[in-house]
């Protein structure tokens, strides 16, 4: 009986096919395009893991120069900057849901803005939309419908109503052929409300002739906006709006995020991040640890299982790995295929665990994986790697790879248990996805304390502070 079962379990393994690595050279050959386009365009950002700051004479709304200065987080790992991986594709929360945190912020700035008023200066050297507290009493006019009283200046008056707000230095309802400003709808009481004015008329009021000195910039990564000259702008790395007037007319989470404009501005859906930074890195040594695993450890796999197997594996298990770390850690800016080596390392385990019989010293083999388990997991205490990604891409390769690799039966009993398993595993991967994406997106985790301790330990006061967002403004309006 026993020369029997060993004959078919090999005819079994003679029938195994070794499949040439296409997917692993494929997959690799991306990623190295895609960081060499992206260093090239983008940059490096300042080495180190401390932030550096760039200082410079910078013409600011004063129309003096200033010294400005620049805070710039450092890259350890030899690349793009924080803020231009979002613009690649990085896993970035704000840019894939509409966030309450992020909104909340968002609707601060425009009840600011609805305080604002054209502070006009008095030797006509130009203008610019601020708050009262900060424009000169002595050298300059503050412009404001907010106490105009029961006859306001022309500025304020519409055709049906008097304007509480504004008004917007060069931006006047009055003055507008398109849109009309007859067009109340459109022109609300709500400076906040307004559109672009894709048509001005002439006009003599000091608010429409006056040089505007500052227009809407938006930098960081929270979508803060706040009026300056274009060279300010450029200093601190910010996209400057040249035809807008304020800054709730800017879609700055949009300039922030780049790729595909959000199909409604105040809904980020840029889901597709969940599978696009896989291809990307955070550095030169991340990217050389990413093509050694592929190399000497993906690749053995696939030649073992075929393409598409591991091409399942590699993508589920880094989106489902990628989706759990941006409901855990909304904040954090993070790249590259974390889940996805931790799912083709699950295989490893599965092919010892399925082949237990055949191994001369499982234990040992098991000992050995465990090794560079614990490794690669360790790795994941640095900057910009993710732990949350390792654990839950292993989780999901896991029962990926029992469902889906080929597999020796030893006997009616034992492959019986393997097709139970399998069809176990397949639900269970189902069950688990959609559990992430209702967790993500229906029930919205935004705060999670003692969640970065997982992905982040602070070896020093500064190591971790390029992963650290702290939601809130440190600049304002104006």
């Amino acid at each position: 009986m026993n020369s029997q079962v060993d004959r078919k379990v090999q005819d079994q393994l003679e029938k195994v096919h070794d499949h040439r690595p296409y997917f692993t050279y494929w997959v690799t050959f991306v990623q190295i395009v895609v960081f060499i386009v992206s260093v090239s365009v983008y940059g490096f950002a300042p080495v180190g893991v401390e932030t550096v700051d760039k200082k410079a004479l910078i013409l600011k709304t004063s129309l003096t120069q200033e010294y400005s200065v620049s805070k710039e987080r450092g890259n350890m790992w030899i690349g793009p900057r924080q803020e231009d991986l979002i613009h690649l594709g990085a896993k970035y929360s704000p840019c894939m849901r509409r966030d309450d945190n992020i909104v909340a912020l968002l609707e601060g700035d425009k009840a600011e803005e609805r305080t604002t008023g054209c502070c006009i200066n008095n030797d006509k050297s130009g203008c610019l939309q601020t708050t009262k507290d900060k424009c000169s009493n002595v050298a300059a006019f503050w412009a404001s419908c907010s106490n105009a009283g029961a006859d306001p200046p022309d500025y304020c008056r519409s055709v049906t109503f008097n304007r509480t707000q504004g008004p917007v230095c060069g931006l006047d309802p009055v003055h507008c052929e398109q849109p009309s400003y007859l067009h109340e709808s459109i022109w609300k009481n709500d400076i906040t409300a307004w559109p672009i004015c894709k048509k001005p008329a002439p006009s003599s009021e000091a608010h429409m002739s006056c040089d505007i000195i500052g227009r809407p910039c938006c930098h960081g990564i929270q979508g803060e906006c706040f009026l300056t000259t274009r060279e300010h702008c450029d200093f601190i790395r910010g996209h400057f709006h040249e035809d807008a007037f304020l800054c709730s007319q800017v879609s700055c989470l949009d300039d922030i995020c780049g790729m595909i404009n959000f199909a409604h501005p105040d809904h980020p859906d840029q889901v597709y991040r969940l599978w696009i930074s896989l291809f990307l890195h955070a550095g030169v040594f991340h990217l050389l640890i990413t093509i050694l695993f592929q190399v000497f450890v993906m690749r053995d796999i696939e030649k073992l299982c075929g393409a598409i197997r591991i091409a399942t594996i590699y993508t589920l298990s880094g989106i489902a790995g990628n989706l759990a770390s941006a409901t855990f850690l909304p904040y954090q800016v993070e790249v590259g295929p974390a889940g996805s080596q931790f799912g083709l390392l699950a295989t490893l385990f599965v092919e010892v665990i399925q082949s237990w019989t055949l191994l001369r010293s499982p234990c040992q083999e098991i000992g050995k994986l465990i090794g560079i388990l614990v490794v690669l997991f360790m790795l994941g205490f640095l900057p910009w790697i993710d732990n949350y990604a390792h654990l839950i891409g292993f989780l999901v390769g896991f029962m990926l790879s029992f469902a889906m690799l080929p597999y020796v039966t030893f006997g009616p009993s034992d492959k019986k248990r393997k097709i139970i398993g399998t069809i176990l595993c397949l639900v269970t991967v189902v069950v688990f996805l959609v559990l992430l994406f209702l967790l993500f997106y229906v029930v919205g985790v935004y705060e999670c304390k003692g969640c970065q301790y997982l992905n982040c330990i602070p070896f020093t006061a500064t190591f971790c502070d390029n992963m650290k967002v702290t939601i809130g403004r440190s600049q304002k309006f104006s």
